[in-house]
């Protein structure tokens, strides 16, 4: 099924969203990042192949993606979560967190106990950069538990990183890419997934609240398993680790305040700009009967007085809406750093753990 680039801008311009990037794969549209117009969100959307959406040349902002080559390895790393549909405050069930408090002191095989269908760690061949080689494998381990959050649920999950997708697919396989001639932040930042369809059969009012849900909700599950990851690692070294937690805890916090306040102010600014679109409007009803020379231009200083004022409105709006998009991407930043760094150094340490054990036998 063809579909044009022109006709999909419109779909995304009538649902509330912008494009800031199409990534296409042998001249064919495959994935698009777009910005809600409302809050500065950015999401992407998956093309499926039978839409066809050719790249047109005359389009800015495409990258072409190529799939990174994996093979199966043997990494220690496994996870201990499971997934069914994500439901409010029912979510934190379903991504089950990693507890070893209750794993006795014998030697145990814990990447099977944690996880068991997840074993399929990998190796990166054409991805040139150790340093990014390394970080894109965890990556796809970190994201290959994340898809247990979205596992029943049409939305899904992708990182970009550098110049990187990892993308869960619509049937939970995990797809990396490599985006030619893309310089992206050297932070992970964290896009909740949709594909066409679903853009295109919710409703406007529904699709937005369902995607704020579902980032709020993933969000919530990786502070939890922050947390669980530092009381696993206090019970295993014996001592007070939970100081870190606490201080990445209060990071977290002071970027959410920080937001919520931010969002404060665009809802006063939002009563601020409708009270001056009231103004004008009154205006124009007093005047629409004044037809001198004299009321026509008093009427229209009195609406370009109102005018600059919203136009000041809106830069401030503007502003205030990157200021929460900055925040955003350090806040995803940290939150996914942090979750991978616990989760690989409590498997690390608990695998010293049991090999010194092992010295008791000798």
């Amino acid at each position: 099924m063809s579909f044009s680039i022109r006709k999909l801008e419109k779909l995304l311009f009538t649902k509330g969203f912008t494009v800031q990037n199409y990534f296409s794969s042998e001249d064919y549209i495959v994935y698009i990042n777009v910005m809600n117009k409302e809050d500065f969100n950015t999401y992407l959307i998956y093309i499926p192949s039978k839409y066809e959406i050719k790249n047109e040349n005359q389009v800015k902002n495409v990258f072409e993606i190529k799939p990174v080559e994996t093979e199966t390895d043997t990494l220690n790393i496994a996870e201990n979560y499971t997934s069914n549909y994500i439901q409010d405050d029912q979510i934190d069930k379903k991504y089950e967190e990693i507890n070893l408090l209750s794993i006795p002191d014998n030697e145990i095989d814990l990447e099977n106990s944690l996880k068991e269908n997840y074993d399929k760690p990998i190796v990166l061949k054409n991805v040139i950069n150790y340093e990014s080689k390394n970080t894109l494998k965890n990556i796809y381990n970190q994201i290959s538990r994340l898809k247990n959050c979205t596992k029943n649920i049409k939305y899904k999950l992708s990182i970009i990183y550098k110049n990187y997708i990892c993308s869960i697919s619509r049937s939970d396989d995990i797809n990396c890419f490599t985006i030619d001639g893309y310089k992206g932040v050297n932070r992970r930042q964290l896009f909740v997934t949709l594909d066409l369809e679903t853009l295109y059969v919710k409703k406007d009012k529904e699709l937005r609240y369902e995607l704020k849900e579902v980032q709020k909700h993933v969000h919530k599950i990786l502070n939890q398993t922050q947390l669980t990851n530092m009381n696993v690692l206090h019970e295993m070294l014996k001592k007070d680790i939970l100081k870190q937690s606490s201080i990445i805890s209060g990071k977290l916090a002071t970027f959410s305040k920080n937001i919520s306040e931010f969002e404060k102010m665009l809802e006063k600014l939002k009563l601020s700009e409708e009270g001056i679109l009231a103004k004008i409007e009154n205006v124009r009803v007093e005047y629409s009967t004044k037809t001198s020379f004299h009321h026509d231009i008093t009427k229209t200083h009195i609406i370009e007085k109102y005018e600059r004022e919203l136009e000041d409105v809106d830069n401030l709006k503007m502003q205030i809406n990157k200021n929460i998009s900055d925040i955003r991407v350090v806040q995803d930043d940290l939150i996914l750093e942090t979750d991978q760094i616990l989760f690989d150094n409590s498997i690390m340490i608990n695998s010293v753990i049991n090999n010194f054990s092992k010295l008791l036998v000798l």
